[in-house]
């Protein structure tokens, strides 16, 4: 009778009646020997290569046989290695230790012929197996493909920085999917922003927020949503590639709220960025930058004050729902002092100071020796428009239209100035009305002071928030 073969390791079983057991036997001893410690070479520049039972074996081991299959070549495209999902009858498959020792910019890929595989970083090891229809992780591979991992309660102890690559020239494939090569690459689901001088492949647009899949050493694919697809590019592109990364700290560890990370770090700082600046118009406030901004140049002008990840980065993209921000800004206001003024009867009424001009925006109340003329009421707050030389005019709001006087006035006319103010808050370029402490928003800011305002950002959905502020006079 003919010998049978086992169905995973392809061990002989003599038949019956069968006088050499010698020869069966020792091949079998042989086959567990190498199943304990050998190694099968395989060799790839890229594409597929099939491994099947007429694979020629190397010094005696088969790649079935073998614990280890060492992955050597240049890659020159991404690598695929397959197994048959059967070897013999009943087959359920086998494990083995695969180790990437390729170089090249693309991935290695292990996998059965017919089913789903996995992707081994360059420089590392993976244990594998087969269970007869796909090929998996036997250690899920955490330390390599940090895809899913799942930490208990980690604690941190000492000085430990956790960062970012910094923004690089980068090479996009077009191809299905696209495949970004870096000299550093991030976590995955990192945020990512493609700029050019020339065009994207298309498929990928520039400014738009991606997320980092499938980091191995020097190459990452990336998605539209954290864990989502990886994008397919066609058509051509053209000048350099860059890529910048942003910070999304919870989600490139896939810290879900039941889990904790305890960073215990003393002497922890927030970061503060301190510039000589005069606080006017429109200010973006980056928080993947600072927690606090002090502008230590006295303000020129009211300002609207617009929130957001940074240049490239929205905080939507960055904040979660139930998530909130806290930060803090902090303003030198102007100092103009009060003083006599005279006001003409005019169309519209032009003021005239003896010393400082007040910027643009400025709060000011008028009071009276005498009479005021008609147009302007004592005690009332007005704001300067057209300020210019040593004049303005006034008006009801900020920005508003000149007021007209008219009739008679007398006495000695003064005007007081209040501080420069935070006018309008945005975030992501769209404005949001804070909850003011005390519930009164401040209509103006203090003069001669160092105004410090502070916001607390919930998400209450996407790009849905409420905000809480407060304002503090400091001397």
């Amino acid at each position: 009778m003919t010998n049978t073969l086992t169905p995973n390791k392809l061990f002989q079983e003599p038949a019956s009646g069968d006088t050499g057991w010698n020869t069966p036997l020792n091949f079998n001893f042989t086959t567990m020997d190498q199943v304990f410690g050998s190694s099968f070479p395989i060799s790839t520049t890229g594409g597929t290569t099939a491994l099947t039972t007429s694979t020629a074996a190397v010094s005696g081991v088969y790649w079935w046989t073998a614990q280890q299959l060492a992955v050597t070549g240049t890659l020159t495209s991404n690598a695929t290695i397959t197994i048959p999902t059967t070897l013999g009858s009943g087959t359920t498959g086998g494990s083995w230790i695969i180790n990437n020792a390729t170089t090249g910019s693309f991935t290695l890929t292990f996998q059965t012929a017919t089913g789903t595989g996995v992707t081994i970083a360059q420089g590392t090891s993976a244990y594998v197996y087969s269970n007869g229809t796909n090929v998996l992780y036997a250690d899920n591979n955490v330390t390599n493909s940090l895809t899913n991992p799942t930490f208990g309660n980690v604690t941190v102890t000492g000085t430990e920085t956790i960062g970012l690559p910094a923004a690089q020239t980068v090479t996009i494939t077009i191809a299905s999917p696209a495949q970004v090569s870096a000299s550093v690459v991030p976590v995955v689901n990192t945020p990512v922003v493609f700029t050019t001088s020339g065009a994207l492949p298309t498929g990928l647009t520039a400014g738009t927020t991606y997320y980092v899949i499938n980091p191995t050493a020097l190459t990452f694919n990336v998605a539209t949503t954290i864990g989502g697809t990886a994008i397919n590019t066609s058509g051509t592109q053209s000048g350099v590639q860059t890529a910048t990364f942003s910070s999304q700290f919870a989600d490139a560890l896939n810290i879900t709220s039941n889990n904790k990370l305890s960073l215990n770090l003393p002497n922890i700082a927030e970061t503060a960025t301190v510039a000589a600046t005069a606080a006017t118009g429109t200010i973006n406030y980056d928080v993947l930058t600072q927690s606090v901004l002090y502008y230590t140049t006295a303000a020129t002008g009211d300002w609207t004050l617009n929130v957001r990840g940074n240049s490239l980065t929205t905080l939507n993209s960055l904040l979660g729902v139930g998530q909130s921000l806290t930060f803090a800004f902090l303003v030198t206001n102007q100092n103009v002092a009060s003083q006599s003024v005279t006001i003409s009867i005019a169309s519209p009424a032009v003021i005239t100071v003896p010393t400082t001009l007040p910027a643009n925006g400025t709060p000011v109340v008028f009071t009276t020796s005498g009479a005021l003329p008609t147009g302007i009421t004592a005690g009332v707050t007005y704001y300067v428009i057209n300020a210019s030389g040593t004049t303005f005019n006034i008006s009801a709001t900020v920005g508003g239209s000149a007021i007209v006087t008219s009739g008679t006035q007398s006495g000695t006319q003064t005007a007081t100035f209040s501080g420069l103010y935070n006018t309008v808050f945005q975030i992501d370029g769209s404005t949001v009305t804070p909850k003011w402490a005390g519930a009164i928003a401040p209509t103006s800011g203090n003069n001669g002071a160092i105004d410090v305002y502070t916001y607390t950002i919930f998400k209450t959905a996407s790009a849905t928030y409420t905000v809480f502020a407060t304002k503090s006079k400091y001397g």
